[in-house]
């Protein structure tokens, strides 16, 4: 005869809490890998390379206080000057010196840095990269002709009273415009800044002309790099005006913010104007996702060797 059972078959509950555990597990994979296949975003600097098709010069990781925050952290823009020993100086030391190495002597020396829209870090990767250059004994001049948003007279503390607009309508001329940056540090004399300059109603008309054309040839022959500071590409025509006066373009390019489609048009638009583009700088870089060397070596490891061995050789 049938015994009584001493517990119900069905739910088995245990059963159906591990079937469920896995089916979740699952599923959250797949979800997470398909909504990481409908994300275009360059995220890495593999993913630069690739979708822009332009050589990389190099990265910034992201500072803190700077995650999820389209101004940067106060300071940013002279973080190579005033801490020099953090990873994020020697990552704009880093980008100095490949393009030092990869462009030959003499061929190029005046550079146009834009981006496809703002808050990328244009004008900080300027500014930083303008201090690394002046560190490393070159003479750099950096012109802010973003005439529509001018901000490197707010890195740098200093008034544009004179600079690029005054030069361009003859008001001035460019040895009387241009400032010395406001540095004790020795190493950082041979900085000059040419300020955006009083507000004016026709900005393209004005980076398009001639006088422009004459500024940047006459600041080439006196400076050893010449830095342009421009709007991003598809906000104004700016930055495509003063590109064609320039020997090359840097492209600055915020992580996961631009797709393939739209890192296309922009290299698109620029070689249709017969615009060399140097390369690229991914900026604002969580270096933990690109890997354990990067992450070990140097974003936490080559940061803290440099300041130790700045401590033991200069015992400050």
């Amino acid at each position: 005869p049938a015994s009584v059972p001493k517990a119900p078959i069905r739910p088995n509950r245990g059963r159906m809490t591990v079937m469920a555990g896995f089916l979740g597990l699952f599923l959250g994979v797949a979800l997470g890998l398909f909504f990481e296949h409908l994300d275009d975003t360059v995220k890495t600097p593999e993913d630069l390379r690739n979708k822009l098709g332009v050589p990389l010069i190099g990265f910034v990781p992201v500072a803190v206080g700077e995650a999820n925050k389209n101004e940067p952290p106060p300071g940013f823009g002279m973080i190579t000057a005033t801490d020099p020993m953090t990873s994020v100086a020697e990552a704009y030391r880093s980008i100095r010196t490949s393009l030092f190495y990869s462009i030959p002597a003499g061929h190029t020396k005046t550079l146009v840095l834009t981006s496809c829209g703002p808050w990328e870090g244009k004008t900080s990767t300027s500014t930083n990269l303008a201090v690394a250059m002046a560190m490393s004994g070159k003479r750099p001049l950096l012109i802010d002709a973003d005439l529509h948003r001018p901000s490197v007279h707010h890195v740098f503390g200093i008034e544009r009273k004179v600079g690029l607009t005054s030069v361009l309508v003859g008001d001035s001329t460019l040895a009387a415009a241009v400032v010395e940056a406001p540095f004790k540090d020795s190493s950082l004399a041979n900085l000059r800044v040419l300020t955006a300059g009083p507000d004016t109603p026709n900005p393209s008309e004005l980076l398009g002309s001639t006088a422009m054309a004459a500024l940047l040839k006459e600041a080439a022959g006196q400076y050893d790099w010449v830095l342009v500071d421009t709007p991003p590409v598809f906000f104004v025509s700016d930055s495509s005006v003063v590109s064609a006066l320039v020997d090359g373009v840097v492209l600055v390019v915020r992580v996961g913010i631009n797709n393939r489609s739209r890192l296309s048009r922009v290299r698109e638009h620029l070689e249709h104007l017969n615009v060399k583009i140097i390369g690229a700088v991914l900026n604002r870089v969580v270096v933990s996702r690109l890997g354990r060397y990067y992450s070990d070596y140097y974003y936490h490891g080559y940061s803290r060797y440099a300041k130790d061995y700045h401590k033991s050789y200069y015992g400050v």
